[in-house]
C-alpha cells in the first residue's frame, strides 16, 4: 500500500510533453501543460522584463489627461 495522495497519483499519470522556453528558446520537458520556462532563472528573467515594461509606460492622469 502506498501513502501517496490522490493528486500525486493523478500527476504521475500525466504524459510528459516537450515545450520551448519563452525566454531562451531551449526545449524542455514537463508534465504541466502550463509550463512556459525551462528554469527558475528564465522565469525570473521574464518577471523582471514584465515589471520593467510596466514601470516604463507612463501613467495616465486620473482626470483623463489635460
Amino acid at each position: 500500500m502506498t501513502t501517496s495522495t490522490p493528486g500525486a497519483a493523478l500527476a504521475a499519470m500525466r504524459p510528459t510533453q516537450a515545450y520551448r522556453c519563452l525566454v531562451c528558446g531551449a526545449s524542455f520537458t514537463a508534465k504541466d501543460r502550463r509550463a512556459k520556462y525551462c528554469s527558475e532563472r528564465c522565469k525570473q528573467a521574464a518577471k523582471y522584463r514584465r515589471t520593467k515594461k510596466i514601470k516604463a509606460t507612463p501613467a495616465t492622469p486620473p482626470c483623463g489627461g489635460g
